[in-house]
């Protein structure tokens, strides 16, 4: 078979799979090694796209692979051993390469069809909730807000006075101002849904003598998994010692501490690996609150930064470590209280 008429009939099986002319005349010319537009994954995206079916077209395409090796049959025979095995590794190669990127292609555009269905899925579902959320609030004339500032919860129930499609005022109170106050620059506030996995958020429209007036938006994760550990800052000179794994020691300055983990600073390079487990004996907190440490604690992460090496820990404390941690952090969380309120006062 000349090279003519094994084109025709390459044309003809590729038609066969269900591709219009100037697809086949481009696939043609990739299979023959030559260049041509659109390139190979441009044009299995697009033949991907008008629902050629998969199958189908990988075995025309195996099936050009093999006519193109019964063409050339004859030529490669007249090689030499070493020269014909180069020449059908590179043909197999060719055929090969196009072969997996149509199987990719296929796999592409199946995984954009299946995530624009759970994505319009997921937006019906979340419209039906924001109507049941609405329809909930009209029946019981009642609506529970939640928001977190740092890790504290502030909920607060609310009377709804009026309600329309876009909009919901509710009764003002010094709770509702409180869970306000807490979110984003002290606009933005959610509404609990029948999911306790999704909420409806609501961002400050108004607020005038007793009511307040809250734009309704659309459904959002819980923000349970957003909120922020609270943290108490480390005055400039809190440093602990650390016992290292070689017998050695280290002093290094606390930057951050929670009840269950702590930020440190050490000058110069420290080579620990995440996962060693260490003593950190020290104090942190500012008079009059102070903890003394003494307890083992984890390598999470080791990061050199600037000439200096730091350290996220997790705290490993026994009893009464950890009652004095829990004392420390629940005085800085009246603290935060405190600053919440003030900023509800405004």
């Amino acid at each position: 078979m000349d090279a003519g008429a094994w084109r025709e009939h390459l044309l003809a099986l590729l038609g066969d799979a269900g591709l219009d002319g100037p697809a086949c005349a481009a696939l043609a010319t990739h299979l023959a090694g030559g260049q041509a537009e659109p390139g190979p994954a441009t044009l299995f995206a697009t033949l991907a796209a008008a629902d050629i079916p998969a199958a189908g077209l990988l075995r025309t395409l195996v099936a050009a692979q093999e006519l193109e090796l019964e063409r050339r049959l004859p030529e490669l025979e007249a090689l030499d051993p070493a020269r014909r095995c180069d020449e059908l590794r590179l043909l197999v190669a060719r055929h090969g390469a196009l072969q997996t990127q149509w199987v990719v292609a296929c796999d592409r555009h199946h995984a954009a069809v299946l995530a624009a269905q759970r994505a319009e899925l997921d937006h019906v579902r979340d419209e039906l909730l924001r109507e049941q959320t609405l329809g909930d609030w009209q029946r019981r004339g009642q609506l529970d807000l939640l928001n977190y500032f740092h890790e504290l919860q502030v909920p607060a129930s609310a009377r709804v006075l009026e309600l329309s499609p876009g909009y919901v005022t509710i009764a003002r109170s010094p709770r509702v101002l409180t869970t306000l106050a807490a979110g984003e620059r002290g606009r933005t506030v959610y509404a609990l849904t029948r999911d306790p996995t999704r909420v409806l958020l609501l961002e400050r429209h108004g607020i005038r003598d007793d009511i307040v007036v809250l734009r309704i938006g659309g459904v959002h994760p819980h923000p349970q998994g957003a909120r922020r550990r609270l943290r108490v800052s480390a005055d400039a000179e809190a440093h602990v010692t650390l016992q290292l794994p070689d017998g050695g020691a280290s002093g290094a300055r606390v930057t951050d501490c929670s009840v269950g983990g702590m930020g440190i600073e050490v000058p110069g390079r420290l080579v620990l690996p995440a996962g060693a487990h260490l003593r950190a004996q020290g104090r942190i907190g500012r008079p009059p609150r102070q903890v003394d440490l003494d307890l083992r604690v984890l390598v999470r992460w080791v990061a050199e930064e600037g000439g200096r090496t730091r350290l996220g820990l997790e705290l490993l404390p026994g009893p009464g470590q950890q009652e004095a941690l829990d004392r420390l952090v629940r005085d800085y969380e009246q603290e935060a209280i405190r600053a919440l309120n003030l900023l509800a006062d405004d």
